[in-house]
């Protein structure tokens, strides 16, 4: 990164319209080696960053103390009355600004692939980081990078994913590491609360994907009703040169509305109208196959995952790698090793009388369209389901996946999904009262784990057991802060240990 002056900074936020002060001459020329809003990694030479609603005075008082150079706020404070104040309009927009300035704008040079959607942001993405990573092997070229919920890769190093998308010094922390480490190509996640909190700021991709709208993540911390949410995803478009819609979503045409203002809308679907097309839809032996049409192509794909809803991501992925001129026979081969950990895994006991299905599915609309694909490749199957909903955010999905598990479960256990700072028991209290018709068919269980033991042994052969929500997340979050648990996947297989070893001797 290139060193850059104070004056040189208010100058970038000016020009931004961001800046309400002027910087005078005698603070001006001081160098900035670093930008933070963590006191805690303030050193001399840093810029601070006074952001966020839980945003304490006392924060600015340690950065001074470790010799933050400047602080950049909405307003003064007494606390930093020994340095320089850049005072802006919007700490928010000034952040990602000052983010993109400090790594020099690695977007510039990378090839950018953004997916948005309430449903298969993540299984999405990682079709895609396969498909081009596929392709790039071909040309003996070195992996693209990857942001997602799960996990992050830069080019150079993995890390666990802490935000759906990362706040911007981060992020562009990321993207820098990329260009730097000869990475061409990025796949990344965006979430509605990236795209409100300007998260990505005025940074352009290659191609944006729009999956799916539904009624989500509504609550005082995250948006206030759904126009707010819909409104939000649809700023992705603006961030965009080509843009990839599925036609079968709701609100298709408001979508489309929004994408106009891209140099290129490409759609895919199952309708006809759709440039990228999927057709008969179905699972064989565990695989996910469909036929599928575009521009010069059409054959099968068969993908080696449960959920025919899995169809619609592979498509949106399918579309993404077309509009970056990834050649069709490529994307096939990308799909047919596609696996994601934590969505759809499969697992058996050694007698095969009981499936346990491990998926993140954790809305209304990925729970409606889990069940109806399990309801058709499992039929006459009795349904298990372990689930919890998260404490002070997406109050709706109390509701919500109350009334789709009660439509179609034959029994429910609720336990703990991120309560935070809400006590667990009375999330279920409150998911339980809009049960109707299987309201004596539901448990309430402190612990996934024990919740997995019970379900396995109270499930009569040939049932169905989902446990979703956690997928591979390796942390509850609490009211006393994060803690760390095992991920959903070697629950179950430790219940089902447990469960082979006590059949298998009484066998």
């Amino acid at each position: 990164m290139n060193i850059r002056t104070i004056g040189e900074y208010g100058k970038v936020l000016e020009a931004a319209g961001l800046l309400k002060n002027r910087v005078s001459e005698t603070v001006s020329e001081r160098t900035v080696s670093q930008i933070s809003c963590f006191s805690r990694e303030v050193r001399p030479g840093t810029l601070f960053l006074c952001k966020g609603a839980a945003f304490r005075e006392t924060y600015l008082s340690e950065a001074v103390l470790r010799g933050a150079v400047a602080y950049v706020s909405e307003r003064e404070y007494a606390a930093g009355r020994e340095i320089p104040c850049l005072l802006v309009r919007d700490i928010r927009g000034a952040m990602a600004v000052l983010a993109e300035t400090f790594y020099e704008h690695p977007a510039d040079f990378l090839r950018i692939i953004g997916v948005t959607g309430t449903k298969g942001k993540t299984t999405t993405a990682y079709y895609i980081r396969l498909i081009v990573d596929t392709w790039l092997a071909e040309n003996g070229q070195r992996p693209s990078a990857l942001l997602s919920s799960i996990e992050n890769y830069d080019g150079v190093s993995r890390t666990r994913a802490q935000l759906t998308t990362p706040e911007p010094l981060e992020l562009q922390k990321y993207l820098r590491i990329a260009v730097d480490a000869k990475v061409s190509y990025l796949t990344m996640e965006v979430s509605s609360q990236a795209l409100k909190l300007q998260r990505i700021g005025h940074m352009k991709m290659e191609t944006g994907v729009f999956l799916n709208i539904s009624r989500d993540h509504i609550s005082p911390l995250e948006h206030k009703d759904f126009e707010d949410y819909f409104q939000s995803k649809l700023q992705l478009f603006s961030h965009c040169r080509k843009v990839c819609v599925n036609l079968d979503a709701e609100h298709v045409q408001r979508v489309l509305d929004a994408a106009s203002c891209a140099e290129r809308v490409i759609t895919f679907g199952t309708c006809q109208e759709a440039e990228i097309r999927g057709s008969g839809i179905r699972m064989e032996k565990g695989r996910l196959c469909f036929r599928l049409m575009m521009p010069g192509y059409e054959g099968e794909v068969c993908i080696p995952m449960h959920g025919t809803f899995n169809a619609e991501n592979a498509l949106a992925a399918a579309a993404a790698c077309f509009s970056i001129d990834i050649p069709p026979q490529m994307i096939v081969k990308g799909l047919s090793t596609a696996k994601v950990s934590g969505r759809m895994e499969e697992y058996k006991s050694r007698d095969r009388k009981r499936t346990v299905l491990v998926d993140y599915a954790h809305n209304r609309l990925s729970f409606e369209k889990l069940f109806e694909s399990v309801r058709m490749e499992y039929p006459g199957q009795p349904v298990f389901v372990i689930f919890g909903c998260p404490g002070g955010k997406a109050y709706n999905r109390r509701k919500d996946l109350a009334q789709v598990a009660d439509r179609y479960a034959d029994r429910i256990y609720l336990a703990p999904d991120d309560p935070g700072p809400e006590n667990p028991r009375e999330i279920a209290r409150e998911i339980m009262s809009h049960f109707h018709r299987k309201r004596h068919a539901c448990v309430y269980v402190d612990d996934r784990g024990e919740a997995v033991r019970m379900a396995l042994e109270e499930a009569e052969p040939g049932t169905i057991l989902l446990v979703l929500g956690k997928g591979c997340e390796s942390t509850q979050r609490y009211a006393d802060g994060v803690r760390p648990c095992l991920p959903d996947g070697e629950l179950v297989q430790m219940a089902l240990d447990e469960y082979d070893r006590k059949h298998d001797a009484s066998a």
